[in-house]
């Protein structure tokens, strides 16, 4: 039987998108204009997930939005789906509430107006109603791109990584310009997930009073995984820990950086990642977070490369997407 979706959306261009999205991949869509509609809906249909189409810009309108849903009927994922070109109030939210699945895009390849990309609001649907969140596979996998998989046990792997991803990325032709921004995106990722994701039983971290140290060895059930691959058109890579504890604080930090509306101030580097990291993650198009509680995290960074120059590279689409599991669950085969 077919996952029924309702979506509230009053925009036809927008029901177009999703009902084309989601119908290719075997879901059954019902449109709502409306909170309201949406719970009269729900009283004839059993609905299997809700999709927000919303472009307020105020973080308590979508949270009181959020809300309203949440009490049409018996629980249920809800996915926000955000095209707006302004995303200070959805990152707002990371610090006020805790917050719903989450596809938030502006622009697209090459493009400056909101345009809903159809793959990847069927890849989110999927991961939700499948609660199969994890891998980088999900979108550039399928036949013909080679990923390529590396476990991380010390800190004195890291830079060797690092090393190896930089080769890779020159023998793809990357733009130069664009190589040292998603090195030093991967480094971050992987310094995070080394050194503060491991977390001792009390739940206090294992090593934030070691740090970045050459000699930090990862006990077996601690190690990193690092994958990445491209597939012509967009590279692709994750990091994953196996403590799902990103606090919301550095989710926070991470998004505002990566899609944040204000102007950029250089940092001092003793309080933070400094100008040279922000920069790096204002570079990302696609950010991806898939949290498993008290289990597993796995940040996701994604850069398109079918550009010709540094401007084309700028006006791509960015795109930002959360994923929130409790701990136990497992997934669904449909």
């Amino acid at each position: 039987m077919s996952v029924s979706v309702g979506v509230v959306s009053r925009k036809p261009q927008s029901r177009r998108q999703i009902s084309r999205a989601l119908v290719s991949g075997g879901l059954a869509v019902e449109f709502a204009d409306d909170a309201e509609g949406l719970g009269a809906l729900r009283v004839s249909k059993e609905v299997q997930l809700v999709v927000i189409d919303s472009d307020l810009e105020v973080a308590e309108e979508i949270a009181d939005l959020i809300a309203r849903i949440r009490a049409s009927g018996p629980p249920v994922p809800v996915v926000l789906l955000s095209l707006g070109e302004h995303k200070s109030a959805l990152i707002e939210l990371f610090r006020q509430r805790d917050i719903v699945n989450l596809v938030a895009k502006h622009g697209a390849v090459r493009a400056v107006y909101p345009v809903l990309d159809e793959r990847e609001l069927l890849v989110t649907c999927k991961k939700v109603t499948e609660q199969d969140i994890f891998g980088i596979e999900k979108y550039i996998g399928g036949f013909g791109p080679r990923l390529h998989r590396e476990t991380l046990g010390a800190m004195a792997e890291k830079q060797p990584a690092i090393a190896r991803l930089e080769r890779y990325l020159t023998s793809l032709a990357c733009p130069a310009g664009v190589i040292p921004d998603i090195l030093n995106v991967a480094d971050e990722l992987m310094l995070n997930a080394i050194v503060h994701a491991p977390r001792n039983p009390d739940g206090s971290g294992r090593y934030e009073k070691i740090g970045p140290s050459p000699s930090l060895m990862l006990d077996p059930h601690e190690r990193v995984s690092f994958s990445y691959g491209c597939d012509g058109q967009r590279f692709i890579l994750g990091v994953s820990d196996n403590f799902g504890r990103l606090g919301r604080e550095t989710l926070y930090q991470y998004v505002a950086k990566g899609f944040g509306d204000e102007k950029l101030a250089p940092e001092d580097k003793a309080s933070g990642a400094g100008l040279g990291l922000t920069l790096a993650f204002r570079s990302i198009h696609q950010l991806v977070f898939n949290i498993q509680a008290n289990e597993r995290t796995e940040c996701i960074a994604g850069w398109y490369l079918r550009v010709s120059n540094a401007k084309e590279f700028r006006q791509v689409g960015k795109s930002f997407n959360l994923f929130w599991l409790p701990e136990g669950a497992r997934p669904i085969a449909r």
